[in-house]
């Protein structure tokens, strides 16, 4: 067998390929592309932590045409979106250093909408194809989401005789109980009050309620002198990815700490973390914000989010919509039927406490 010389830009397209997409229409830094690329090494590498993951497929494409410095931490929010999404589970592991969180394979499943539409979830081991080649080629790549669109020929009973579980919408998008943005915020700072005082804690990162939360990589921020309060934060350790944590803070060091969880073991700290900051922005008076667009497609609007939701949250608009390329200034943007729009921001205002800006004119969406 002989060994061919390619160029970066040969590299990229097989790759590409490789990963089942369409090296004409997608490259090498595309949402698609980036996600199977996690997809593929989480399928060799699992269980291992969400942080070396990401630097794992990181240090692959480091050279190649389409590599840049924003390359790692677009990966790093890939593997949060993965997890959110369902393709890889992010569970508690106990070992000797401490607790850790590490990413495990999510078994292929697949959940039916409403529309007929299809998600497809989960990662099989050692590189292999969710589905086989006569059932994958109707699969449609949208950011981090695997679908088969109505009239793709595959049915759920194809999917069964793959080994696939089917899920129900709710079963997959296990949502906490509505509460007011005050009872969260209360039930948080009951637990933090509780617990005892501990030494300095060193390197912690902190997202400051005072920055606007239409920007949030701006929020986050070290801790001053000035500071005296509560705050969202990560705290660093030695081994896998900063932990979530609440800490109560005064003159700039911290006093007491809980880490998250704290309601459920296997939920991810990042989803309470997110939506605890939703509740303090709430209250503060400066909810995050959700803008609704118009598009050129008749029938359908954009949804933007500027703060990062629960998986739960993502989920939901998983099912109705589907992830776009992001607007202007937006973390997040799904393009979801115009009908759905009210429903869904009913529901963010509820479960999220999120505020509805004014419509902001039409998008390619």
């Amino acid at each position: 067998m002989g060994i061919a010389l390619l160029t970066p830009d040969d590299a990229v397209q097989r790759t590409v390929r490789t990963l089942g997409l369409d090296s004409n229409s997608v490259d090498l830094t595309s949402p698609e592309v980036l996600a199977a690329s996690v997809r593929r090494a989480a399928s060799f590498l699992c269980p291992i932590t969400p942080g070396l993951l990401a630097r794992s497929v990181d240090e692959a494409l480091v050279g190649l045409p389409g590599y840049s410095e924003r390359t790692r931490a677009i990966l790093e929010e890939t593997v949060d979106a993965l997890v959110s999404y369902g393709d890889l589970l992010e569970l508690p592991v106990e070992e000797e250093r401490g607790r850790h969180r590490y990413l495990y394979l999510g078994p292929p499943a697949f959940v039916q909408r409403q529309s007929g539409v299809i998600l497809l979830l989960g990662v099989r081991p050692d590189g292999a194809p969710l589905l086989p080649s006569a059932l994958s080629q109707g699969i449609e790549y949208e950011a981090h989401v695997r679908l088969l669109p109505i009239g793709s020929g595959v049915s759920a009973d194809d999917l069964l005789a793959e080994g696939l579980m089917e899920m129900r919408a709710e079963q997959w998008l296990r949502c906490p109980r509505s509460e007011s943005a005050s009872r969260v915020v209360e039930e948080y700072t009951a637990r933090l009050s509780s617990v005892r005082l501990m030494g300095p804690l060193d390197g912690v990162r902190v997202l400051d309620p005072a920055r606007p939360p239409t920007y949030y990589r701006g929020r986050w921020r070290e801790l001053t002198r000035a500071d005296t309060g509560t705050f969202v934060a990560r705290r660093p350790q030695g081994y896998g990815a900063d932990p979530w944590c609440f800490l109560e803070v005064g003159d700039g060091e911290v006093l007491r700490g809980i880490d998250l969880p704290v309601t459920d073991p296997l939920s991810l700290g990042a989803d309470e973390a997110w939506r605890l900051q939703a509740a303090i922005d709430a209250e503060r008076g400066q909810p995050q914000r959700v803008a609704i667009r118009r598009t050129n497609r008749v029938g359908w609007s954009v949804i933007d989010l500027f703060s990062p939701i629960p998986s739960w949250a993502q989920r939901r608009l998983d099912i109705v919509g589907k992830p776009v390329v992001r607007s202007r200034g937006a973390l997040l943007s799904y393009a979801i039927p115009t009908a759905e729009v009210p429903e869904e921001v009913r529901f963010l205002e509820r479960m999220m406490w999120l505020s509805q800006a004014a419509d902001e004119g039409s998008s390619d969406g």
